[in-house]
């Protein structure tokens, strides 16, 4: 049940992911600016059917890019402002393994919680 749950709340993003690793264009942008101090997002840019289309993202290595530097981005052709720093296969593989791993965890943490945190009952024979 709690596994459950936890899929539930994290895969609000995975219908997302599933269009862009399975129809997802890949397109050159370039980063117009760095905010690593909050959850290490990038802003960039990039062409979509002849418009420049502003997107941002979140990347794991956000102390080593800077301004200008280009990096592919994979976007909707028919919803270019659907988009995503990087290759959709990979950020699917990301959110599943987040939504596994979650619902690992708080299976573990709902099992901890029933076994040592009520309290245990006993009846007098």
């Amino acid at each position: 049940m709690v596994a459950v749950f936890a899929i539930g709340i994290g895969s609000a993003r995975l219908p997302r992911a599933r269009k862009l690793a399975s129809h997802g264009v890949v397109a050159q942008g370039h980063i117009v600016e760095t905010n690593c101090g909050q959850h290490s997002t990038i802003q960039f840019q990039f062409v979509a059917n002849g418009l420049v289309i502003a997107g941002h993202d979140s990347v794991a290595n956000c102390s080593s890019v800077h301004s200008g530097d280009s990096l592919s981005v994979t976007y909707l052709p028919d919803a270019p402002d659907v988009n995503i720093a990087g290759s959709g296969t990979a950020h699917l593989h990301d959110e599943t393994v987040g939504i596994a791993v979650g619902a690992l965890f708080m299976s573990a943490f709902f099992l901890f919680g029933i076994t040592y945190l009520v309290p245990r009952f006993s009846r007098n024979s």
